[in-house]
């Protein structure tokens, strides 16, 4: 039981540092393909569908996290014995 707990929680800690990673390298390719000169248009939006793949990524390791949490409360409670 503790070994799965434990591996679910390394899961979301790579999963978060994957996320910001997403987010961080993803804007900036998308303002190097964009390749901004000058006065353009609105680019306030430039790279937002980077920073939607990195929040479902964040999204999915709280909900590992979650998982985990629950799992560790309740064999500590003696409600789950083995998994």
């Amino acid at each position: 039981m503790k070994k799965s707990v434990i591996l679910l929680y390394t899961v979301s800690v790579l999963m978060f540092f994957a996320s910001i990673s997403t987010c961080y390298f993803g804007v900036n390719y998308a303002i190097k393909q964009k390749r901004l000169t000058g006065y353009e248009g609105d680019t306030d939006w430039l790279g937002i569908e980077w920073l939607e793949r990195g929040g479902l990524v964040f999204i999915f390791a709280l909900l590992l996290v979650l998982v985990a949490t629950t799992l560790l409360v309740l064999s500590r409670r003696k409600k789950i014995r083995n998994l």
